[in-house]
């Protein structure tokens, strides 16, 4: 550990080791911004972490060192040489007492279906994602965390998609836009198809991007090609030279933006797609 200035805590670094913090039973972890959240172990037991640029976690040492004996031995299992510095925002927050306006990916994920499901209902008729029996588990799971190596990061992709395209509802979509008689349409092609009936086909393509590209990336585990990967990782916004949780973390602010703008496109919407 060092100190950032005399006074200053030490701040405790660690790797995020695929959030093994909060497998234990009452566990949990709640974002308070874009890089600072709260986790704990088990209830009363909470810690405020941050988030560097090099996506460590970290903590203030005195933070650990008021834990029972046991959650200190977890979190030094993980502690790892000081990289990139204290987060950021971890610092504004706990040592300058600033209040930091910004919000977490993982939050803004959440809220964007929500308001997406609420605007679609209001101008098209129907919810765009379909009722999910394991919503709350899936989209528990759903945060930068996962993708703390390659397949982590893939089967955050994979959780993604489950709560964006593979919930679309489909039939309500080709209602407003019907396919070609002769031609199979995803639901994200069928999404595109009636977005485009607002903003045009150029800008509708945009906005549905990074859900394709987290469609592609689900499938990269049965051996993508690397053009079709590159494209996918675009799509995203993803720099696969960043590291993972970096990664992840982009992944999902580009889902949330899609989510969104693609709400907001629907803003002026008429009964008449207009």
């Amino acid at each position: 550990a060092y100190s950032l200035t005399e006074n200053a805590p030490s701040p405790f670094h660690a790797e995020p080791a695929h959030m093994e913090l909060t497998d234990y039973r009452g566990a949990g972890l709640h974002w308070h911004s874009e890089d600072v959240g709260t986790v704990w172990c088990s209830p009363g037991s909470p810690v405020v972490f941050g988030v560097n640029g090099l996506g460590l976690v970290t903590v203030y040492a005195k933070d650990v060192a008021l834990l029972p004996d046991w959650q200190q031995r977890l979190w030094a299992g993980f502690n790892v040489s000081p990289e990139g510095g204290v987060g950021e925002e971890l610092y504004e927050i706990q040592a300058k007492g600033d209040h930091v306006e910004t919000s977490a990916p993982e939050s803004l994920f959440r809220r964007g279906i929500k308001l997406l499901n609420t605007q679609a209902q209001e101008k098209l008729g129907f919810r765009l994602f379909r009722e999910h029996d394991e919503f709350e588990a899936i989209i528990a799971r759903t945060h930068r965390f996962r993708s703390t190596e390659r397949g982590g990061f893939f089967a955050l992709a994979k959780d993604v998609a489950r709560l964006t395209a593979d919930s679309i509802d489909v039939s309500g979509l080709h209602k407003i836009a019907p396919p070609p008689a002769d031609k199979k349409q995803g639901s994200l092609k069928s999404l595109e198809a009636v977005l485009a009936l607002k903003v045009g086909a150029d800008e509708a393509r945009r906005l549905v991007g990074p859900l394709f590209g987290v469609l592609e990336l689900r499938h990269a585990d049965a051996h993508l090609p690397s053009k079709e990967l590159g494209d996918a990782f675009g799509l995203v916004g993803v720099n696969p030279d960043h590291t993972f949780v970096i990664q992840g973390k982009r992944l999902l602010q580009a889902c949330s933006t899609a989510l969104f703008e693609i709400r907001e496109a629907l803003e002026g919407w008429s009964s008449q797609g207009s």
